[in-house]
C-alpha cells in the first residue's frame, strides 16, 4: 500500500444565530445563563483528491476519490453556565454533499463540560 501527500484547503461561509436566556442556577448564589444556537454553513474544499495505490501481483492499482466540492452543515446547540467557572455544553451536526457527484452525508454530535480556572 502507498500513500500519496494529500493537499486540503477548506473555506468556510456560516452565520451564528444565537439566543441567551436567563436559567435556574444549579449553585446557590452562582450566575447562570442558557445560550442556544443555530449555524448554518457552507464548506468548499478546493484541493481534496489524495490517491492510495495497493499493491497487487500485476503492480500498484490506483485508487483516488474526489473529496473537493461543496457541503452543506446545521449545527445547533446550547451552552449552560452551571456556576464557579463551569458549563455544560451540547451540539449536533448533520452535514451533506452538494453536486453532481456529491452522494455522502455526515452526523455529529458533542457532550461535555467546561471549566475555567
Amino acid at each position: 500500500m502507498h500513500f500519496d501527500n494529500v493537499n486540503s484547503l477548506v473555506g468556510r461561509i456560516g452565520v451564528r444565530f444565537a439566543q441567551d436566556f436567563g436559567a435556574p442556577t444549579w449553585l446557590t448564589g452562582a450566575p447562570s445563563t442558557f445560550t442556544a444556537w443555530v449555524r448554518p454553513n457552507f464548506w468548499y474544499e478546493f484541493l481534496g483528491d489524495p490517491k492510495t495505490k495497493f499493491s497487487s501481483a500485476t503492480g500498484f492499482i490506483p485508487f483516488a476519490a474526489d473529496m473537493g466540492g461543496t457541503t452543506f452543515e446545521i449545527n445547533t446547540g446550547f451552552t449552560t453556565d452551571i456556576g464557579n467557572g463551569a458549563a455544560i455544553y451540547a451540539n449536533a451536526s448533520y452535514l451533506v454533499g452538494i453536486g453532481e457527484h456529491a452522494d455522502g452525508n455526515a452526523y455529529d454530535g458533542k457532550l461535555g463540560v467546561k471549566v475555567a480556572w
